[in-house]
């Protein structure tokens, strides 16, 4: 009995995010697509409208084969594989690329992974788990000078068309478009249009 002890004593089924992979922050490394840079700040920024490659290394510090289900999250988004046949003391890299137009929302979030042994109990869940905090930011383009989204980045007597600030009522905007502080007087003599810089 002893001997049938020992053995499966020494037997475990263990699976570990490893915290030590290299270029990460807590054992997420986090890749700009657009720089080609890996992201090592404590808070990772991603902008929209960017790409990123999130990965992680699992390692099977057991003595079976296992199946793993891998889980990702962050805000409401999230996605998840499954590694099959992963035997002991085999080592992986599980990848996702993020565009963060699908993620919406600007803010501060924690971005999550999971490693776990489906059917059987891990030796220490604890390594299981690893999180990074990342802010999404979402800046709106800067409008060129005489450029404009919505009639209220125009000045009085001016509307946006097109994307452009024109006199309200010409359409086209010939001659007329807004270069920003344009004020219009119609008791001003030697001028165009009515306008004078």
């Amino acid at each position: 009995t002893n001997c049938v002890n020992f053995v499966s004593e020494g037997r475990k089924h263990d699976v570990k995010i490893d915290e030590e992979y290299s270029s990460s922050v807590n054992g997420i490394r986090i890749k700009d697509l657009e720089s080609d840079e890996f992201l090592l700040n404590e808070t990772a920024k991603l902008n929209c409208s960017n790409s990123y490659m999130v990965d992680y290394k699992i390692i099977n510090d057991g003595n079976y084969v296992e199946i793993v289900e891998l889980n990702g999250s962050i805000g409401n988004f999230s996605w998840g594989s499954i590694k099959n046949n992963f035997r002991p003391g085999e080592s992986t890299t599980e990848s996702k690329i993020l565009s963060i137009d699908e993620l919406i929302e600007s803010g501060i979030f924690n971005l999550e992974v999971t490693a776990t042994i489906k059917g059987n109990e891990d030796e220490t869940p604890g390594n299981n788990f690893r999180s990074r905090e990342v802010e999404i930011v979402c800046e709106l383009t800067e409008l060129e000078e005489d450029e404009c989204a919505i009639d209220t980045d125009c000045s009085t007597g001016f509307e946006c068309a097109n994307n452009v600030c024109v006199v309200i009522g010409n359409e086209t905007g010939i001659n007329q478009t807004l270069i920003h502080d344009v004020k219009i007087d119609e008791s001003l003599t030697n001028t165009v249009n009515s306008i004078r810089i």
